[in-house]
């Protein structure tokens, strides 16, 4: 039935109201599912892939039709084992890496050393063409010089 009509009658039997009742929770049934289906095909995939890369979706859903027999997240796991090397930055590992690349410690001190250099030559270069008259300079300039001092 692709749309739901009735005639209104004053008095309708049991069996008729049944059948009418059937159809329309059919008819709404099928409007819903077309609206929604798709949304919710979208949200699965969504989930299914969450933490892979473009690349790692692409290869992952070229390879799911060849385990018809499992639900696709068994199957996405058995791809996972199965290519290792490929699937090996996904998931909580590359959520891992991605910390780790913004908040590496050793490239902050890395950077922190570096700036340190700087304020350092820039006081120095100070110091022999203009003095320094800010007393907190000065106390940086000589923290610096007693620092090379051994």
């Amino acid at each position: 039935m692709e749309n739901f009509n009735y005639n209104k009658k004053d008095n309708y039997t049991q069996e008729e109201f049944d059948t009418l009742l059937e159809q329309h929770r059919n008819f709404v049934f099928k409007e819903v599912k077309k609206e929604f289906e798709p949304k919710i095909r979208e949200y699965e995939e969504k989930s299914l892939f969450n933490g892979l890369n473009e690349k790692q979706v692409t290869l992952a859903k070229s390879l799911l039709p060849n385990y018809k027999d499992l639900s696709k997240s068994e199957a996405l796991n058995k791809i996972k084992n199965e290519y290792v090397e490929i699937f090996k930055n996904s998931d909580n590992s590359n959520n891992q890496e991605d910390k780790t690349q913004y908040f590496n410690f050793a490239d902050l001190l890395k950077l922190d050393e570096v700036n340190k250099l700087q304020q350092e030559k820039s006081l120095s270069e100070k110091a022999k063409t203009t003095g320094i008259t800010n007393p907190e300079e000065l106390k940086e300039f000589a923290k610096q010089l007693f620092s090379t001092i051994k």
